[in-house]
């Protein structure tokens, strides 16, 4: 595979063969500066006819000019490749044990084991988490200042779904209710849970877990000054 081409729905692995692709890290690139200052970025849909676009771009391998996109565009697709990855960006292991952790009631417990999960996974997969969940850390602090609506609620329900596939049937997209009733399986609890306190629950946790990778991880303090200058 190209080095410069970013397949939808083949392993993380085969499209980062020695490391993110440029073309990868520019749309982060772009997200991480513009989307703390845009409304509701990764919760308002792209253009479809742009998205489809950008996508045979990455496919191919070709140069992108990424003014001519926008930053809900480049959202757009960013999530649709991050729920193409088979078993998803954590595996379906990993997702169950993340699940498992949010349960702990110790906080140093809870940022240990996620530390360790993190840690566990390949190189490649531990860079692109940094670069989107620091991503998505500057976007839910920025929210209040600039008025964006992409609070940490409304960023966990955003992204969630594009994170997590084992809380559906394969084939299916995850939808956040979906991760909701995978939290209360793993309980044993046979009630359906859609009340908004639980919802906010989750979705902070969700960004917590981000907020911990992005201030966490050693690799953070020279992976993300370096993404500005790329």
């Amino acid at each position: 595979m190209d080095k410069d081409m970013v397949k939808f729905g083949v392993p993380l692995e085969q499209v980062c063969k020695n490391d993110i692709p440029g073309s990868l890290l520019v749309l982060i690139l772009k997200l991480n500066k513009e989307g703390p200052t845009k409304k509701d970025v990764f919760r308002a849909p792209g253009h479809q006819g742009s998205m489809k676009k950008l996508i045979h771009f990455l496919q191919n391998g070709r140069l992108v000019n990424i003014d001519n996109f926008s930053v809900y565009t480049i959202a757009s697709v960013l999530k649709k490749f991050l729920r193409k990855l088979p078993g998803g960006i954590f595996g379906r292991d990993g997702e169950q044990q993340l699940f498992s952790i949010i349960q702990y009631q110790d906080t140093e417990l809870q940022r240990d084991h996620i530390h360790r999960l993190i840690t566990s996974l390949p190189p490649v997969t531990q860079h692109l988490l940094v670069l989107l969940f620091g991503t998505f850390r500057v976007i839910a602090m920025n929210a209040s200042r600039a008025q964006t609506g992409m609070t940490s609620e409304a960023l966990g329900v955003s992204v969630a779904p594009s994170f997590f596939q084992s809380c559906v049937a394969d084939g299916k997209t995850a939808r956040m209710e979906d991760v909701i009733r995978f939290k209360v399986k793993k309980e044993k609890e046979c009630i359906y849970i859609t009340n908004r306190f639980t919802i906010t629950i989750i979705t902070n946790t969700i960004i917590i877990i981000t907020i911990q990778l992005a201030c966490g991880l050693s690799q953070c303090s020279t992976i993300l000054p370096r993404i500005y200058y790329y």
